[in-house]
């Protein structure tokens, strides 16, 4: 289980969609995904802005290759863990670039 804690960049145009309660609902999404078992989907963008997403058993090339996003299977079950992300804004809002545990 992960505990949420995030920051968020932000500029341009695209800013005003990156609003606290939209990057909130961006994490609280993704921690609830991940916790049952689901890592990919439309939470991550596309290359070249994806950077990497390393967990247990997803260290070296696997981190930095976003079709290897298929599932969260691989951390097990555990109580809240740390870690750090970053999220890029669009204008559509944010979007995950980058998730470590």
């Amino acid at each position: 289980m992960l505990a949420a804690g995030f920051a968020a960049t932000a500029a341009g145009p695209a800013a005003a969609a990156c609003i606290a309660n939209g990057t909130k609902t961006l994490i609280r999404t993704f921690v609830s995904n991940y916790n049952g078992g689901r890592a990919a989907g439309r939470l991550w963008a596309k290359e070249p802005y994806f950077q990497w997403f390393s967990a247990a058993g997803r260290y070296g090339a696997k981190a930095y290759d976003p079709a290897s996003l298929r599932s969260a299977d691989d951390l097990g079950a555990a109580g809240p863990r740390p870690f750090k992300g970053a999220a890029d804004c669009t204008a559509a809002g944010p979007i995950l670039i980058v998730w470590s545990l």
